[in-house]
């Protein structure tokens, strides 16, 4: 039985317990976003109904307020997410996963999530999921050699995830390790990433024909579901035009990975062109916001 099955028997058992609800919601928000399971506008919106039930229920659930942020950014109402996530902060100062977790909305400002990871990591080590984000924000920045012992150290408290092959594989290639990348692309056991991952090695390695093979199927399978990825996959292939093409219909369907995205590697040589800054200025964002206006 899936565990959204399970914490629906649970409700229906007893429906007064918040943190049941606000399970239900992070179910809801990480299915759809992380893993691309349902229709996400649906998803979404039941999601938000829980995490709201959730905190009619207890409006002092630091959690709740969490994953009602992390809903309300995935559906572009960055204002009211930015209040709840201060307010699970103001109620949960010294939280390791709240603190992890804040750091993955922080629209751009990559140094300031690494430095709220670091701090989840000092007040517990145990919650490993801030290993994997620590590792990512790292590689965002250009940081390889700590995306990777950090990826690995993620690994040794869950080695059978999904996605961080890829994300390995990913920073292997901007290491320059093409063959160390494909090897990690071809351990991905999730099916986008592992499809999505592929596509970049293959096209850094040459293969024209593979990799022609592997960007049609990509196209054929996730370019209308997923603009905001394929905008980064026409970037790493040097065709701008297309990846503002997408990032635009990314735009026009508000796609969670959108914020994201516009963090990626593949966007740097994109950052003079004009295009870019007008971009990043019809997204409605936060004034502090980190995303380059070069």
């Amino acid at each position: 039985m899936s565990a959204e099955k399970l914490v629906k028997r649970s409700i229906e058992i007893d429906s007064s317990y918040s943190s049941a609800w606000d399970l239900l919601a992070s179910i809801h928000s990480t299915g759809a976003y992380n893993f691309s399971i349902g229709d996400a506008e649906q998803k979404y919106a039941e999601g938000l109904k829980a995490a709201k039930k959730a905190l009619e229920l207890d409006p002092y659930s630091a959690e709740a307020h969490v994953t009602l942020a992390a809903l309300q950014n995935h559906t572009w109402n960055f204002e009211e997410s930015s209040r709840n996530m201060l307010k699970a902060l103001e109620l949960r100062p010294d939280d390791a996963i709240i603190l992890g977790t804040a750091a993955l909305y922080s629209y751009g400002s990559l140094d300031k999530g690494i430095d709220l990871i670091k701090s989840a990591i000092e007040l517990d080590p145990l919650v490993y999921t801030n290993y994997y984000n620590l590792g990512f924000h790292y590689y965002r920045t250009g940081d390889l050699d700590r995306a990777l012992e950090y990826f690995n150290k993620f690994l040794l408290y869950y080695p059978n995830s999904q996605i961080v092959h890829y994300m390995k594989g990913m920073v292997y290639l901007a290491k320059g390790e093409k063959e160390e990348a494909l090897k990690e692309m071809e351990q991905e056991t999730q099916e986008f990433f592992s499809l999505y991952g592929k596509n970049f090695v293959l096209f850094a390695l040459g293969r024209t024909q593979e990799s022609d093979t592997a960007f049609e199927e990509y196209l054929k399978r996730y370019s209308v579901s997923d603009p905001a990825n394929t905008a980064d996959l026409y970037a790493f292939r040097g065709d701008y035009d297309a990846s503002f093409e997408y990032l635009n219909k990314a735009l026009d369907i508000k796609d969670p990975v959108l914020l994201e995205a516009l963090t990626y590697p593949s966007f740097k040589p994109m950052y003079s062109d004009s295009r870019w800054k007008n971009f990043i200025e019809k997204l409605g964002l936060p004034k502090d916001h980190g995303y380059s206006l070069e």
